[in-house]
């Protein structure tokens, strides 16, 4: 059982459960999820492509933290998605699968 969009003991609300507005989002493929924001460092990020009321669409949102779990965009105490302008969807999404692999070669080196 949901217990408001919030969800109790979460630091923030993971990307693949935004889903709002219900009626205009579905099928959310996570591309980057930078997990719980730090308000006193920095504020973490989420991509995703979902179909947005039938078309194909790259969304991006602030993430939450704990006691501001919704994060940004937000409607009515939801939490949504940006869309990306279809002209500017190939040039962040080729970014971030560029970062993306820097991040993962960047961990690695850190376990070694």
């Amino acid at each position: 059982m949901r217990m408001g969009p919030a969800r109790i003991g979460r630091d923030y609300i993971p990307p693949e459960e935004v889903d709002s507005p219900k009626s205009g989002i579905s099928e959310i493929e996570v591309l980057y999820d930078g997990g719980s924001s730090d308000p006193d460092e920095e504020f973490h990020w989420s991509a995703a492509t979902f179909n947005w009321y039938g078309d194909k669409a790259l969304g991006i949102r602030w993430n939450g933290y704990r006691g501001k779990e919704v994060g940004n965009p937000q409607s009515r105490g939801r939490p949504t998605w940006f869309i990306i302008p279809d002209e500017l969807t190939e040039v962040i999404i080729n970014e971030i699968k560029m970062k993306k692999g820097h991040w993962e070669r960047r961990k690695i080196g850190e376990a070694l």
